[in-house]
């Protein structure tokens, strides 16, 4: 991928916070998530990108951030609910919100994990 024609993000933002290293974020999905940052008109801060399969276990994740089709966005209040008005029309398929907690424990997840007859899941969820 070439990261230097991605508008609002770097690679260093996607990469497993574990350690590893590693950066298999999806290329698709870094241009829709930089489309989104566009449309959105707000800064964006990756808490969560490209997890190892490794890392994403030992957090409770369920699997999403592994396939490179996901990250977690710091976003609360109007700033998340502009993000979330242009996700569904760009291709995000799935949503999920925590929006209480300390500060850095607001997100928003996008991801473009298709829904299926064999993963049949919701488009927009919360965390409790």
């Amino acid at each position: 991928m070439d990261w230097s024609k991605v508008r609002h993000f770097g690679e260093h933002e996607f990469t497993c916070k574990c350690g590893c290293g590693q950066t298999e974020i999806n290329e698709e999905f870094v241009w829709l998530l930089d489309e989104l940052r566009e449309r959105t008109g707000v800064g964006f801060t990756v808490n969560s990108g490209y997890r190892c399969s490794e890392h994403d276990a030992s957090i409770g994740g369920a699997g999403v951030h592994p396939t490179g089709k996901a990250s977690d966005i710091a976003l609360s209040g109007d700033k998340a609910w502009a993000a979330i008005s242009h996700a569904r029309k760009l291709g995000f398929m799935g949503v999920g919100l925590k929006q209480h907690g300390p500060h850095g424990g607001r997100f928003v997840h996008f991801d473009t994990m298709p829904n299926d007859v064999n993963r049949p899941r919701k488009w927009l969820w919360t965390y409790g």
